[in-house]
């Protein structure tokens, strides 16, 4: 696992024994066992400091622009490139960098000393590592597309969504920057939040129930109901991906490959006619799809048999369902995840709009 083409579990990596180290029944022998005291106090505390992390990326999120409005910068944001972004890079670490990394320092610290919050290991294996790649990106189109559908139906129902404002560049220097501010930086701080820091510290309460929380937490971070379908759909993919690689150096690569996408089709319908950046997107989107497909059936029947993700709570599906229930129910209900998740959905509902 420690490198390209290796095998496919280690038994060195915390993530290869993680199954030893964290079910705690015997196949044939019990087929319930319930969480623990211990383990809900655990849940507790983990999902209460990463519901302060989100918290912290509301308000570092205000404060940085009540600051940067009271500095001389605010004249040059609108009207140079270079500043723009420069500022759109600061602003990703210190609204989500730094309140990710308190929060992971709380866990480390106090909660899960025994927590690998960062696994920057290499992938365990090469062509594992590029099926992921080719994967995501079938992902990427086929949300896009289910995105588009839901955008359109709801304001086919008389609702408008606020999203994220973008400024298109202007020559291929702006080109260069906005690759960095919008696809470097973010792919780099946002996975070391989302399936460093939250994936992570929950996996020890299953797998399944990490990847969809941490998906969803994804999503309600975009704040914006354009972008939070996409990311919840990717989010999925890319948290299980970066656990069947056991390296969350594929969800970077992921996040920046679809970043990057991203600019690229908004550099395209600026610099190109309209029937021009048409064609041209709809090959990258077919090639790309088709690609994806092909290493999924790949992935399928090459590792269907290999891959055993931790999901505690006994040895049948029911009891690991009941587990899960259980997991999600302590996450939720943690004072300040609730307290988050009321923050992120008013700041979402103030983004919707019903015009008629």
């Amino acid at each position: 696992m420690g490198c390209f083409g290796g095998g496919f579990m280690n038994q060195y990596s915390p993530y290869g024994r993680i199954h030893t180290s964290y079910d705690n029944y015997s196949y044939g022998t019990q087929s319930i066992v319930k969480m623990t005291r211990r383990e809900k106090l655990t849940l507790s505390f983990t999902s209460g400091a990463i519901g302060l992390c989100i918290i912290m990326f509301h308000f570092f999120g205000d404060l940085f622009v009540r600051i940067a409005k009271e500095t001389s910068i605010i004249k040059y944001y609108n009207d140079s490139y270079i500043v723009f972004n420069t500022v759109q890079i600061f602003f990703s670490l210190f609204m989500i960098v730094l309140p990710f990394a308190i929060g992971g320092l709380i866990i480390k610290l106090f909660i899960q000393k025994d927590v690998q919050l960062l696994p920057l290991q290499k992938p365990n294996s090469g062509k594992l590592f590029t099926a992921a790649l080719e994967i995501s990106f079938l992902t990427l189109v086929v949300s896009n597309f289910v995105t588009s559908l839901f955008v359109l139906s709801a304001e086919g129902m008389g609702f408008q969504f606020d999203g994220g404002a973008a400024v298109d560049p202007e020559n291929f220097e702006d080109f260069l920057w906005q690759v960095l501010s919008t696809a470097v930086v973010p792919a780099l701080a946002e996975e070391f939040a989302v399936r460093g820091v939250v994936l992570q510290s929950l996996r020890k309460f299953g797998d399944t129930f990490a990847i969809i929380t941490s998906a969803f937490i994804f999503a309600i971070l975009h704040g914006n109901l354009v972008q939070a379908p996409f990311a919840l759909m990717l989010g999925l993919v890319i948290a299980w991906l970066v656990i069947v690689t056991d390296s969350l150096w594929t969800g970077i690569a992921i996040h920046f490959m679809n970043n990057l996408y991203a600019t690229i089709v908004t550099a395209l319908s600026v610099f190109l006619p309209e029937i021009a950046y048409v064609a041209i997107v709809a090959v990258i989107n077919v090639l790309g799809a088709l690609l994806g497909l092909v290493a999924l059936i790949w992935f399928i029947d090459k590792y269907k048999k290999k891959i055993r993700l931790n999901e505690p709570g006994g040895n049948t599906k029911a009891a690991q369902a009941l587990y899960r229930k259980t997991a999600f129910r302590y996450t939720v209900f943690s004072v300040p995840m609730l307290v988050a998740l009321i923050i992120m959905f008013v700041e979402i509902g103030a983004n919707v709009h019903y015009v008629g």
